[in-house]
């Protein structure tokens, strides 16, 4: 089964993941309109991607074919509260500094990081 094929279940069963957001929603009390909103899907179209973002900006990581697929696939994501970026969406997060104090802790923290 390639990437593309397990994308395209993954994206038939949404209407199923969404409603289970719901109800995992629903026994919290929360607003109506949180669990609908968070279950919106927007798919931006797929792009040949060369390379992966780092916070070098000279070097780039080499993608691999699973990556590429998957770029090829879609581009940015947003659906039932994930996000998958584009390499515009990396390029920007690799410069906000609250990302950047982020990755810090999480090398100096996390065990086994």
């Amino acid at each position: 089964m390639s990437i593309r094929d397990l994308l395209e279940i993954y994206e038939k069963n949404v209407e199923q993941r969404k409603q289970e957001l719901i109800q995992e929603y629903l026994p919290m009390a929360l607003l109506r309109q949180k669990p609908k909103r968070d279950a919106r899907i927007k798919r931006a179209a797929g792009s040949i991607v060369r390379g992966i973002p780092t916070f070098d900006l000279s070097i780039s990581q080499k993608i691999s074919p699973q990556l590429h697929e998957r770029f090829l696939y879609t581009g940015k994501r947003k659906e039932i509260g994930e996000t998958w970026l584009d390499v515009e969406g990396m390029l920007k997060l690799i410069h906000k500094p609250k990302f950047k104090k982020w990755v810090k802790s999480m090398r100096e923290n996390w065990e086994d990081s």
